[in-house]
């Protein structure tokens, strides 16, 4: 659960699978979990859970270790967009049961009908507001997955 000052504020479902233990065998490791967490595992890692981008294989920090995959994360924000979502991943990636266990982190961000901003009966001015700020709840959002 995600609490805000003990209420509960949404939920979440995370996959940590260590490569190092995985070894040759980390994309079926993966699978075995779910394909999702496979097909992701496949873009990212090789097959012996080695970094494929060179922007990943740049970063020490990421050369070894585990690999979180945040497959499910909800929030309620009945308020809007708040920084509830960023605070909540920045505590899950920080979280002391896990925090020396994963080098890479990875999460696929689903789209929300609330945020259509393609709609042609709303004027200009509404649909760059909105535009805005999806912008900057997506900018705030990203925040916490820099390490």
């Amino acid at each position: 659960d995600i609490l805000v000052d003990g209420e509960k504020a949404g939920g979440f479902s995370a996959n940590l699978v260590d490569r190092d233990k995985a070894g040759n065998v980390f994309h079926s490791a993966c699978d075995a979990e779910s394909s999702e967490l496979q097909e992701i595992s496949c873009v990212l890692f090789s097959s012996n859970g080695q970094l494929r981008y060179s922007a990943l294989r740049d970063d020490q920090s990421a050369w070894f270790g585990g690999f979180l995959y945040i497959r499910i994360w909800h929030v309620d924000c009945t308020n809007g967009a708040t920084n509830t979502g960023a605070a909540g991943i920045r505590a899950l990636l920080e979280c002391p049961l896990i925090v020396d266990r994963w080098s890479v982190a990875s999460y696929i961000a689903e789209g929300r009908g609330s945020d259509d901003t393609s709609s042609t009966q709303i004027d200009p001015e509404t649909k760059a507001a909105r535009v805005a700020k999806i912008h900057d709840a997506m900018a705030k959002d990203a925040l916490p997955f820099l390490r």
